[in-house]
């Protein structure tokens, strides 16, 4: 099991991967919309998470382009959102955008750890 990860921040960074090594999840980085496409090109990923709290990125946009690369019938990449802002009108949007998964942010391990798990079960 491997998960792209979109976030730029150092210190989320550091503690996604002490979260993921705790987890025996293999997970890889990067901070751009274009390095997310080009890095979900290879077929290794079961999921992507991306920091939408970011000024510098339009995760809709993100999400759209993911979705209509979709094109084999059954073929879904879960996608999750990480975020502060995690009311319920908020989460109906992300549902909406094609996102699968809302982690709240700053990240804890016991939610980060179930969400993962309930997604990453859905891809093996």
């Amino acid at each position: 099991r491997c998960v792209l990860i979109v976030e730029n921040d150092p210190v989320n960074q550091k503690i996604l991967t002490g979260i993921f090594q705790k987890l025996a999840v293999r997970h890889n980085f990067v901070q751009t919309r274009q390095d997310a496409l080009t890095a979900l090109s290879n077929p290794i990923y079961n999921a992507v998470l991306i920091d939408c709290d970011r000024t510098d990125l339009d995760c809709y946009e993100l999400v759209k382009t993911i979705r209509e690369t979709e094109t084999r019938p059954g073929q879904h990449l879960p996608v999750l959102f990480a975020s502060a802002d995690v009311l319920d009108e908020s989460r109906m949007r992300y549902a909406k955008a094609g996102v699968d998964a809302l982690l709240a942010k700053p990240y804890v391990f016991s939610d980060v750890s179930e969400t993962m798990r309930e997604i990453l079960q859905k891809t093996v």
